[in-house]
């Protein structure tokens, strides 16, 4: 089964890699990214996103919510 989502998955170009956790320290600097724009404070989140970026991770926004992936180097 595991195979067939491999599959799947590589075709969006989406592959699995459970590498690809998100690790808590990033997780922390998302959240308060989030609250940061949420006061109108933009620098500040602007900076977190920096540090978040730094880290190998990058932070997405979207309608329904932040989306945070690693950084692919091709």
């Amino acid at each position: 089964a595991l195979a067939s989502w491999d599959r799947i998955n590589s075709v969006f170009g989406l592959p699995f890699d459970p590498s690809d956790e998100i690790p808590e320290e990033i997780l922390k600097l998302a959240e308060l990214r989030q609250e940061a724009r949420q006061s109108i404070e933009f620098e500040t989140a602007d900076k977190l996103r920096d540090q978040i970026l730094s880290k190998g991770w990058r932070v997405e926004d979207s309608p329904t919510g932040i989306k945070i992936k690693p950084c692919r180097i091709s």
